[in-house]
């Protein structure tokens, strides 16, 4: 039935991960998020929403399959807070 949508103002780092992680694998994720949240300047515990969007945008422009990855990710949290 997909996913629910989300009333909350944030998201963690992990839950980045968990969206990305499918493709990429775990490491490969978590590497993604970290790197990406080092570029943007937040914390991976706890993001805001316009944060977790800078992030996966950040991770969007990267090549390849990380960067597919992203913004698939990116349309998934979009459609989550709609």
């Amino acid at each position: 039935m997909g996913e629910p949508y989300s009333t909350t103002r944030t998201i963690t780092g992990i839950r980045l991960v968990e969206l990305l992680a499918p493709a990429l694998g775990q490491d490969a994720a978590l590497q993604a998020v970290r790197h990406a949240c080092r570029l943007v300047g937040c914390s991976e515990s706890e993001l805001q929403r316009e944060e977790a969007m800078k992030v996966l945008e950040t991770v969007a422009e990267q090549p390849g399959l990380v960067g597919i990855t992203g913004r698939f990710a990116k349309s998934r949290l979009l459609l989550q807070w709609k």
